[in-house]
């Protein structure tokens, strides 16, 4: 279970813009949909992380979104969303729940305007502890945010490589400090009473003794003679250290222990903590019936099974009606059923088929939850409460037209329902509804309306034959910028393409690809290559070019066609230099664009690329021999092989019959199967590649002696040990290692 994050995000802007933003990123039923966001900014997380869809609060005008996260914020994912929404101003403030860590980084028109932190004890300048040295205290957490967010606005900046270095030295260090002086303290402690009988047989002083030294940061119960383990003791270690329930034996699990775990007052839910880690916790209906009147909603999964009493799950149901979820199914009765979804309409999903009525349904939908539509059956879904959940509250709630469950009444209401709800209906729309919808005059005319205030590109999800004259003509008007790539050549001028360039906030120029090739002009081609190279967005041409680079052929592995041309379309997609137009060259585009990646000079007319350029290419990464053209690659084949004798080895060239084929090929008669035989070795190159780095996991899961004996096996396999002497015997390999190992062996072998 992680340590969760808790995130607070306001948002600020016109009112259009931010409705626009509040459907792009979530709608009422998920305020922040994690798999929708994964489709407007490159997601670096597993969204299986969030804990929850968010809340959403309207204050004036600004929205305010609250959202968990695990183990850290999101910043980047707010420096993503600041970049495509300009107009915007983001200000995140964050607390670690502990609280170990909190901070706030704000973005104005698309860039970080300041970010602040405090961390490594920093935020204990905002807490004030009842007693001296006691943990238990109160936080002013209003001051810390104000605190942080003003540091931001006024554009203070973080050193993130200085500050994480010291943090973790001065971490080790304290670490290592406060783990041995308590270990100390608490085994020198353990020690002391061992050698005096009066104080070992006194459980009243050994407590005395032990529980003040009960830290976070030492060993813990498991120095501490189980002898000795009585319930005071138990509940004092078990606050420090929660999971140190796992230690304590079944019988010893007692009721009394779980009484005094759930009778502490004063550090909020700290003796709720251990409950769940207990071999056996809750032990009567009385205790989960405490424990649910404290714990936070949703805490009856938390609750044995076996207690899940009627009155258990009508105390938590009546707290929280999606706990029904979590009620055994022969107890969800009728009226629990009934309380369950007057609580929360969306509990309704849980809710029996056969218990599910035609009142029940009708108390489900209210027009501050539309959604729970999705819920109700077809035989009790009427136009009432389609038109019930069309009439929301709140322009960000409205009516999803997936969770109308009634072909007849989406085909009757999906006018009203798009024009309700927009981008995030026409993407579930189905071929029939997109027939019927855009065939009709009213249903062009609506498609042409929404595209006036459309920012995030609805005609990417309308099929291409709908796009007529009127509608692309709509587009081009209101919203070319967010539609680009659909607007027909004859409605793009220099300006608006200019603009488009300006405004992608994608992963570089993409939107060149869509410029008519003969507006691609110097200038604009200038500006493409500088949005495609600052910042995060360089990343595709370097960090990240040799992993789409080594993915690719595994992908196009089992498909028809050309892998090498396949390989050169796709990594062609990462560098805007290969759609600019042999004109707009020179030498100083050239040089810029070589300054900004090395394997950029795969994308540049050969006549502004000398050979040594190259050469250092195949040198830094050998696989990009596949995407020379055919005469320069022929042209390189004698260096390319003198790069791989080097990376091999003299003893390898020698010994392993691959390379003595090679060597044969360099006679007059036979160059001309060379580079042939060298792009058979640049896929080599990336399977070897791809297992070393398999190998190398599978390897630091071993026990050294395990190792070892893995590293002998493979070395036998491979017929390695002449080669590589200097790897016998040895417990670990470095993935490069690894590679060296499997690509200078005999090609027969390693297949």
């Amino acid at each position: 279970m992680p340590n969760w994050v808790y995130n607070t995000l306001r948002v600020k802007g016109s009112k259009k813009r931010l409705t626009h933003f509040a459907w792009a990123i979530g709608s009422p039923s998920a305020v922040i949909n994690w798999e929708q966001l994964a489709k407007l900014i490159p997601v670096t997380w597993d969204s299986r992380d969030e804990r929850s869809s968010g809340q959403l609060e309207i204050q004036g005008r600004d929205l305010v979104y609250r959202f968990d996260t695990a183990w850290n914020p999101r910043t980047s994912m707010i420096e993503d969303l600041a970049g495509l929404y300009p107009d915007l101003t983001f200000e995140l403030h964050y607390l670690e729940e502990c609280p170990e860590f909190a901070g706030a980084v704000v973005f104005d028109k698309g860039n970080k305007v300041g970010e602040a932190y405090l961390g490594d004890g920093e935020q204990f300048a905002f807490f004030d502890p009842y007693d001296e040295d006691e943990d238990d205290g109160a936080w002013d957490y209003n001051g810390m945010f104000a605190s942080l967010l003003s540091r931001a606005k006024s554009g203070e900046t973080i050193d993130w490589d200085a500050r994480r270095r010291n943090a973790e030295q001065a971490q080790k260090t304290s670490e290592g400090k406060a783990a041995a002086e308590e270990g100390g303290k608490l085994t020198q402690a353990v020690s002391l009473i061992k050698s005096d009988p009066k104080v070992r047989l006194n459980p009243k002083r050994v407590n005395e003794i032990l529980i003040p030294l009960a830290s976070k940061t030492g060993p813990g119960l498991s120095v501490i003679p189980k002898t000795w383990w009585n319930d005071d003791l138990l509940v004092a270690f078990l606050l420090k250290q929660s999971q140190q329930a796992k230690l304590i034996p079944v019988s010893m699990c007692t009721e009394a222990l779980v009484d005094k775990l759930m009778s502490v007052k004063g550090l909020g839910y700290a003796g709720l903590y251990p409950i769940p880690y207990l071999k056996v916790g809750l032990r009567n209906e009385r205790q989960a019936l405490e424990y649910l009147k404290q714990a936070s909603a949703g805490s009856l999964r938390n609750v044995p099974k076996s207690l899940r009493s009627t009155i258990v799950c009508e105390q938590a149901v009546r707290r929280d009606g999606e706990s029904l979820e979590h009620v055994p199914r022969a107890l969800r009765t009728l009226e629990l059923c009934h309380l369950a979804v007057e609580n929360n309409g969306e509990a309704l999903q849980f809710v029996p088929a056969q218990l599910k009525s035609a009142e029940m349904c009708k108390k489900a939908v209210t027009p501050e939850n539309p959604n729970a539509l999705k819920f109700i059956p077809a035989r009790f879904l009427d136009e009432t409460l389609v038109e019930k959940a069309l009439n929301h509250t709140h322009s960000w709630r409205t009516l999803e037209l997936g969770s109308v469950n009634s072909a007849a009444l989406r085909r009757k209401y999906l006018l009203k329902i798009i024009a309700d709800n927009g981008w995030l209906s026409i993407k579930e729309m189905t071929d029939q509804e997109h027939q019927k919808a855009w065939s009709d005059p009213s249903g062009q005319a609506l498609l042409c309306k929404l595209l006036e205030d459309d920012s995030i590109g609805i005609l990417e999800k309308v099929p291409v034959k709908f796009h007529t004259p009127e509608v692309l003509a709509a587009a081009a008007k209101h919203s070319a910028l967010a539609n680009f790539q659909f607007i027909p050549d004859e409605y793009k001028t220099s300006a608006l393409c200019r603009q488009a360039i300006e405004a992608d906030y994608s992963w570089g120029g993409e939107s060149l690809y869509h410029v008519p090739p003969t507006l691609r002009d110097r200038n604009l081609c200038l500006l493409a290559l500088e949005k495609a190279i600052v910042g995060r967005a360089n990343i595709f041409r370097t960090e990240k070019f040799k992993n789409e680079f080594l993915i690719w052929p595994k992908q196009e592995n089992n498909k028809e066609g050309d892998i090498k041309n396949s390989i050169r379309a796709h990594l062609s997609s990462c560098f805007v230099e290969s759609v600019f137009p042999e004109g707009v060259w020179d030498r100083d585009l050239a040089e810029r664009s070589l300054a900004s990646s090395p394997y950029a000079v795969l994308f540049i007319p050969r006549r502004y690329v000398n050979e040594e350029s190259l050469i250092q290419v195949l040198q830094d990464y050998f696989p990009t021999y596949l995407l020379l053209e055919q005469d320069v690659a022929k042209e390189l084949a004698i260096p390319a092989v003198n790069i791989l004798r080097k990376y091999v080895g003299d003893r390898a060239w020698q010994l392993s019959v691959q390379w003595k084929n090679l060597s044969g090929m360099l006679k007059d008669s036979k160059k001309d199967l060379i580079p042939e035989q060298l792009e058979q070795l640049a896929f080599r190159w990336l399977a070897t590649e791809f297992s070393a780095k398999i190998l190398e996991q599978m390897i630091n899961s071993m026990t050294p002696t395990q190792s070892a004996e893995y590293i002998k096996k493979i070395m036998n396999v491979t017929l390695t040990e002449q080669i590589f002497p200097d790897l016998i015997d040895r417990v670990t390999l470095t993935v490069d290692e690894l590679h060296l190992l499997l690509f200078a062996c005999d090609k027969e072998v390693v297949d």
